[in-house]
């Protein structure tokens, strides 16, 4: 995990939620399932589930997951 100092933080003094590069996959994941759903030719559940086990796959390969 990431610290940022006081000088790094934006003038709010809030720090960036720490999403990289987490978020590149899941976006990679979603993008690449959730057309069946889309279309109409499969349920939300299963457009889910398809996310799910690709974002799994993904981040086991990429190592953020054992």
């Amino acid at each position: 995990m990431m610290f940022l100092t006081r000088e790094q933080m934006p003038i709010n003094g809030a720090a960036p939620y720490p999403m990289l590069p987490f978020m590149g996959t899941l976006h990679g994941a979603l993008g690449g399932e959730i057309s069946d759903f889309l279309q109409g030719t499969e349920s939300a559940e299963q457009a889910l589930a398809d996310v799910e086990a690709a974002y799994t796959a993904a981040a086991k390969e990429k190592g953020f997951l054992k």
